[in-house]
């Protein structure tokens, strides 16, 4: 169930480089971010490490991402968080985003309660940011904390206000994990059929 539970996140992370459904010049990417991020300061300059961490993360540079995500917070702290540029109850402000990426590095890294405090204040910060409950949710249950990744995905499908139901989807596949773990065939089954049909409906 675990094998099938990090199958199931790798494929369905929207912090991975393949959600454009094209190879991608990550490389290329990277090396252009770098040499801008020289000539920048500011909250551009943490905007820009942000966005080369979530580069290395999609690479699964977990050390390299954390490290970057660490500095742009440090400049974020000094020159102040930019503003998001989208509104509503499941959209995470500029810092929630940042410890929700550095939370998910660390937990690839094996270092649960490092994600997990990132992914705490996260949530504190952004408490309707439904991909921070399924982040903690996953490293809860590589913690093997079941019940309480089960928890972080209930809150999900329950709460979840995006009408696109995408994060739903996902919380019901990677619960249907959980209840496979725990020895629960049956609701494993039917929430991989509630994932299916939503993603169908997608």
């Amino acid at each position: 169930a675990a094998a099938r539970m990090n199958a199931d996140a790798d494929l369905c992370d929207p912090g991975k480089s393949r959600r454009s459904g094209a190879a991608t010049d990550v490389e290329g990417q990277i090396q252009r971010l770098s040499a801008s991020i020289k000539n920048t300061k500011d909250q551009a300059h943490g905007s820009a490490l942000l966005q080369r961490g979530r580069l290395y993360r999609g690479k699964h540079d977990w050390l390299l991402a954390i490290s970057d995500f660490d500095r742009a917070e440090a400049e974020f702290e000094r020159s102040g968080y930019p503003k998001s540029s989208v509104s509503g109850p499941w959209y995470p402000s500029t810092r929630a985003s940042l410890l929700t990426e550095r939370g998910a590095a660390y937990r690839e890294a094996g270092e649960y309660e490092k994600s997990l405090h990132d992914l705490d204040a996260a949530l504190l910060d952004s408490p309707g940011f439904s991909r921070g409950y399924i982040e903690r949710g996953l490293t809860n249950f590589r913690a093997g904390r079941h019940d309480r990744a089960v928890d972080d995905f209930n809150h999900v499908i329950v709460n979840d206000f995006n009408s696109l139901g995408y994060d739903r989807a996902r919380a019901y596949g990677l619960r249907a994990s959980a209840w496979l773990d725990k020895g629960k065939d049956d609701r494993a089954r039917r929430d991989t059929d509630s994932a299916h049909a939503l993603s169908y409906r997608l």
